[in-house]
């Protein structure tokens, strides 16, 4: 998360699991193509490891989730209509892994 007032930037969580890291792979080689990605949000209900899981989804394929720390808030802000916007900010590659950090506009 960063300081800058009505923008939260955010890691996206478990990138590592069911085959995220391909999809990240295909999100980071269209990026390097200028390709626009659409990010969405969406609650995760049903989710037995937080009851505040929310799924992270670039071009309609879920990524990840908000990390735990802050699944609550995110939720929350979700469910009252807060977040005006959430965009892509950046796909990155540690060695043979992708991670990647989306933009909340508030």
């Amino acid at each position: 998360m960063n300081d800058n007032p009505g923008k939260i930037m955010v890691f996206v969580a478990g990138v590592k699991y069911e085959g995220r890291q391909k999809l990240l792979k295909k999100m980071y080689l269209k990026t390097a193509l200028n390709k626009k990605i659409i990010a969405k949000l969406k609650r995760d209900k049903h989710n037995i490891h937080d009851k505040f899981a929310v799924k992270i989804f670039f071009d309609g394929q879920h990524v990840g989730y908000i990390p735990k720390k802050i699944s609550s808030l995110v939720y929350r802000s979700i469910r009252k209509k807060l977040i005006k916007k959430v965009r892509l900010h950046d796909i990155h590659m540690f060695g043979d892994s992708y991670g990647a950090t989306i933009m909340l506009h508030y």
